[in-house]
């Protein structure tokens, strides 16, 4: 967790500056009034919206105070971003390669740095006119809204939810609107705005492309905006928009621009351009050195459109300026000349217009494009140590985007010749993902943090190189541990997540310990060895069907479990001795937090020699794998307490969880679960433990505890670390950082009891953890623990395939998918979630009745080629027609739902599979006439795992397995009343759903 010293990481500390935040509540009268439109303001409280009390209860939809926080992030992995906040303007512009976010009330005397005022840049934003320059009926608005700024929408303790002086000052020059409704459904957020009087309606979608599978389109340094006006009169109307934007090449990503100032500005120029179906302003500053972090263009412009013409406002020097060339109509063409170079200290201010009619009753669709290019990303501005540490990086480490264009101005242009691919794709990965049938909060809990792999917490090298600090300025570099908690990028961008294990297993591999903890440095920390080792087993199952990639690095996975085996394992399958972990101890003895990885990277690491033929090693760690969950079962479960306990003694208790009831006791399952092998331990006892979890460690803000470890503000809840619900053991000393509340923790809780079906316990736990981050004050998008968007969220994304039971293996071409949710009841329950495979991606659905005897399934791929196999469902059918695009394909329905196609299916983008299934019940006279056996141990409808397959495929129960008939009467009566009693005994407590 931790790079502090040895101490657990507090991140940045911060001293209020409240100089930078309104002082007072400002009155209505005092925001600027547009003078040829309706009021906008009236029945705002003093000039500011009434907070509202309680959640907000529409899915996805940001308004009011919900607002405060909501900074909707923008921009490619590795590529930087921008926010587009709850205000309407872009802001927090992490762009320029820097890698701590804002950091705005640093104390200069903890930690050497005067922090980053990111959110008061100015000159970011939209503007909407009508009617003709001048003219007695023109309106003139900036797309801004003071709705999020409530009475106690100030500095509250965090950073999340804050008005600055700057933006306050802005609708104090600049005639804003009413209100702004946000529906974020990451990668794409549609923006509606509230402007009582306006003659059209106007709405936003802004997105950048992030298309799983498409590593490259989703590293672009770019944002598209489409909006959409509505015309509802009789009669056309004009309307003109503007994209404003600040010329800030020369700026360093952390100094103070509020005021129009900055070190690195001066001679900045602003060029318009028409070329290649764009045309806009391209931003560069010439006198930069151009081998500086610094160096670098902005480009922004609209896309050539028929009905549309572009001219542009190259050179205002304020915010008023900028606005009153716009109102006034005073801008110039796209051929006009370039800027004269700005003052020492300053930039300019600019914006590019389109003028487009809006025919009555109809719709008009207008285009901005945003790009940004820095190409020099060094290591001192990502935050990595100097020398002696990271002598195996470059310090010019440049950016991947390097590769792909170079300038803003070619990223912008290849952006539009590609939009309908890009902007496409997105939109169909974003519509297939929020489509899903489960509760919503697990879903916005996975969807959301793809949002961590497009933030500056991880970057891409020119070399391809994928590097990431913990969080965002916090704690480099590739920490095995905290990454080792991750199954997002596997799983979406299975291509970083290999080039993350050749670093562990090839590049940084130190062949006295192993994987090091940090890219070669830090040692090594044995949590994030095992998770590193059963991280490549799911790279392998994503994307790895003929085995290549394993081949170039299992030669030191094979190393590394062999030498934990025999440095580490006394021979009995259990780890005594010191186990570096991400809580910075070197705990002892037995636990099942490290045992849980253990166990499970000894049967990924069995798995994956049996792929390569290694017969041999494979049987060597599958018997130690059986070895280590029975004796650590028997040693670490505890039944008077409930939970898995570790077992240390007054000599080894220093740094342990003792008999305390600690969050990570069952960790490993997380991956487990997440490779298809579901619960390491006894299911009962796990199901139990993580019951405990959330009845003993669930908590409220506390008192006298570090606000940046606990992350809570007033209302909030979520589950703390560790806590001793029977007393602390005498030989136990308390946990470090007992009581920290990170989501990243609660994340495989939440996974665990999806994959135990305790349903209402996963939902109430994650319902708590989306509301500590619900846009009141904190980002829906960063959730931090040390840092902001922090990395071990990455595990999040289990939680949506435990919700959903997906399993999926390359090597096999073998889908498996139990839902644990279905929508609706009787005949038409129906299913429908998000599938990706290696190589492609669409939507599964299914409808049918519980148990699925009949019913229809599809599977309609979106994206790229799916090859499938096998598909493994939960269905009691037997027998089933199936069609592609309407023609006929020979499948066979087996038992437990298994359906297998001959040979391989291959199903490209618009494709649909089709299955219908069929139950035909066995005739009388076909069953055998001697005594039955049942192998099943849950009759039909409890819809519960029976077994797990050393593969890691699972079989379902889905029927009674009759084998023999008994000839006699009595015998007939006793099997019956047999089954009535197991079913009897078995019914579940509640409905199941499925």
């Amino acid at each position: 967790m931790s790079c502090c010293g040895g101490r657990p990481c507090e991140g940045p500390r911060r001293a209020v500056r409240p100089e930078r935040y309104p002082k007072r509540r400002p009155q209505d009268a005092t925001w600027a009034a547009c003078p040829g439109g309706l009021p906008q303001f009236t029945g705002y409280d003093d000039g500011l919206r009434v907070p509202t009390d309680g959640p907000n209860t529409e899915p996805f939809i940001y308004a009011g105070e919900y607002l405060q926080a909501c900074h909707f992030p923008l921009g490619g992995i590795g590529a930087g971003r921008v926010l587009l906040c709850g205000d309407g303007t872009l802001q927090e512009w992490t762009v320029v390669n820097q890698c701590r976010r804002d950091d705005p009330q640093i104390d200069p005397g903890d930690r050497d740095d005067d922090g980053q005022v990111l959110d008061v840049m100015q000159g970011n934003f939209f503007s909407i006119a009508t009617g003709s320059p001048g003219a007695a009926d023109q309106q003139a608005y900036a797309l801004v809204s003071p709705q999020n700024y409530t009475a106690d929408g100030r500095w509250r303790g965090g950073h999340e939810a804050r008005v600055s002086a700057r933006a306050e000052e802005r609708l104090r020059v600049l005639p804003g609107i009413r209100s702004l409704t946000m529906r974020c459904e990451y990668p794409v957020v549609n923006v509606n705005y509230d402007i009582p009087g306006l003659p059209v309606t106007v709405e936003l979608e802004a997105l950048s492309p992030i298309i799983p599978g498409d590593a490259d389109a989703s590293s672009t340094p770019a944002v598209h905006f489409r909006f959409t006006l509505s015309n509802s009169g009789e009669t056309a109307v004009d309307v003109r928009l503007m994209m404003a934007q600040q010329n800030l090449v020369g700026w360093d990503g952390e100094c103070d621009c509020s005021g129009g100032t900055a070190p690195g500005w001066g001679g900045n120029v602003s060029t318009p351009f028409a070329a290649d179906g764009v045309a806009g302003l391209d931003m560069t500053n010439p006198t930069i050195d151009p081998s500086l972090n610094t160096a670098g263009t902005v480009t922004v412009a609209g896309c050539a459109a028929d009905g549309t013409s572009i001219t542009v406002i190259p050179s205002a020097a304020t915010e008023e300026d900028l606005f009153v060339a716009f109102a006034s109509g005073d801008t110039v063409p796209t051929s006009a000349s370039a800027t004269v170079p700005s003052a020492p200290q300053t930039t300019w201010l600019g914006g590019v217009v389109q003028s487009v009619t809006v025919p009555s009753r109809g719709t008009a669709t207008v285009d901005f494009v945003l790009g940004w290019y820095f190409p020099n990303r060094n290591k001192a501005i990502s935050n990595v140590p100097p020398p002696p540490a990271y002598t195996n990086l470059p310090d010019r480490m440049g950016n991947w985007y390097n590769t792909l264009a170079g300038s803003s101005k070619e990223v912008v242009t290849k952006m539009v010749g590609n939009i309908d691919y890009l902007r496409g794709s997105t939109l169909a990965y974003a519509r297939a993902l929020y489509s899903t049938t489960i509760p919503r909060v697990f879903l916005e809990s996975a969807a959301g943090r793809v949002a961590v792999v497009a933030s500056p917490t991880l970057w891409r090298t020119e070399t391809g190189l994928v590097l990431g600090s913990e969080g965002n300025g916090c704690c480099p570099l590739n920490c095995s541990h905290c990454y080792g908690y991750g199954t997002l990028l596997e799983r979406l961008f299975p291509e970083l997540a290999k080039d993350m294990a050749v670093s562990a297993f090839v590049r940084t591999f130190d062949p006295a310990i192993g994987v090091t903890m940090r890219f070669g440095y830090g040692g090594f920390a044995i949590d994030g060895a095992l998770a590193s080792v059963i991280k490549v087993y799911l790279c392998v199952r994503q994307a790895d069907p003929d085995l290549t990639w394993l081949r170039s690095v299992w030669p030191n996975v094979r190393t590394q479990m062999l030498m934990i085996m025999s440095e580490r394992d006394d021979g009995t399958g259990v780890i005594h001795g010191v186990q570096q972990d991400t809580y910075d101890s070197s705990m002892q003895g037995p636990n099942t937090f490290i045992g849980s990885y253990y166990v499970t990277a000894l049967r990924a690491a069995a798995a994956m020699a049996i792929r390569l033929g290694d017969t041999a090693d494979a049987s060597t760690f599958a018997a130690r794998a059986a070895l280590a969950a029975q004796n650590y079962e028997e040693i670490c479960w505890d039944n008077s307490l409930g939970y898995y306990k570790a077992m240390v003694t007054e000599d080894n208790g220093a740094g342990s969880y003792g008999d305390g009831c600690f969050i990570d006791q069952l960790c490993g399952v997380g991956l487990s679960s997440a490779v298809g092998y579901g619960h390491v331990f006894d299911p009962s006892h796990e199901a139990a433990a993580r019951k405990a979890v959330l009845a003993y460690n669930t908590i409220g803000p506390q008192k006298g505890t570090n606000p940046l470890s606990i992350h809570f503000y007033p209302g909030d809840s979520g589950i703390t670390v560790c806590t001793y619900p029977h007393g602390v053991h005498p030989s136990t000393a308390v946990m470090n950082d007992g009581g920290l509340v990170s989501s990243g923790f609660e994340s495989h809780v939440i996974s665990g009891l999806l994959l135990d079906r305790s349903l209402p316990e996963a939902e109430l736990a994650a319902t708590r953890m989306r509301d500590r981050c619900d846009g009141r004050n904190r980002s829906p998008w960063s959730e931090p623990e040390c840092g902001d968007v922090y990395c071990r969220q990455l595990a999040h994304w289990n939680i949506y395939d435990q919700a959903c039971g997906l399993t999926y293996d390359s090597t096999e071409a073998s889908l498996g998918v139990d839902p644990r949710y279905t929508v609706g009841a009787g005949d038409a329950g129906m299913f429908r979630c998000f599938i990706v495979v290696n190589g492609g991606w669409g939507v599964y659905a299914q409808t049918g009745p519980g148990g699925l005897a009949t019913g229809t399934v599809t599977v309609s791929v979106l994206w790229g080629v799916a090859t499938l196999s096998t598909l493994r469902i939960q269905s009691a059918a037997t027998s089933g027609t199936a069609t592609v695009d309407g023609a006929s394909t020979p499948i066979t329905v087996a038992s437990q739902g298994i359906i297998t196609f001959p040979g391989q299916l291959h199903l490209r983008a618009g494709s649909m599979l089709t299955i219908t299934l069929t139950h035909t019940p066995l005739p009388r006279s076909s069953l055998p006439t001697t005594p039955c056996v049942v192998t099943s141990h849950i009759p039909v409808g409890t819809q519960k795992a029976v077994s797990v397959m050393a593969n890691g495929d699972r079989e379902w129960c889905g029927r009674w397995e009759w084998v023999r008939m008994p000839r006699d009467l009595l015998g007939s009566v006793l099997i019956f009343l047999l089954g009535l009693l197991i079913g009897v005994c078995f019914q579940p407590r509640q409905p199941i759903r499925e």
